[in-house]
């Protein structure tokens, strides 16, 4: 795997390495905000308020993420770091892509 990266980087210029190494930063930043998403999302449920979980909720309790008079202070905090976390997310595939698309024009 080594070698093959070094050969990678070996034929490239210094824009593409940079280009490269762009992306993959991209990449990592947008692995990281999916998972605290993930975890975010799977947290919320349990942090609501007692017997908010009812009806039609109990068919998918994740939808709880959309009413925020049945979370609590701590779960509206899990909110916001969700919603951070996927523009985070969002903002990092856009400009992944946009690095992608570039260096493949030059």
């Amino acid at each position: 795997m080594v070698d093959e990266l070094t050969a990678v980087f070996s034929k490239l210029d210094v824009l593409g390495q940079i280009l490269l190494a762009g992306f993959l930063l991209c990449w990592i930043i947008a692995a990281c905000a999916w998972c605290v998403a993930a975890v975010t999302t799977v947290l919320m449920p349990f942090n609501t308020v007692p017997g908010a979980i009812k009806g039609w909720l109990r068919l998918n309790p994740l939808n709880v993420i959309f009413y925020g008079d049945l979370l609590t202070p701590r779960s509206l905090a899990l909110r916001r770091w969700l919603l951070r976390a996927v523009l985070i997310f969002l903002g990092a595939i856009a400009l992944g892509a946009a690095l992608g698309a570039w260096a493949m024009h030059t």
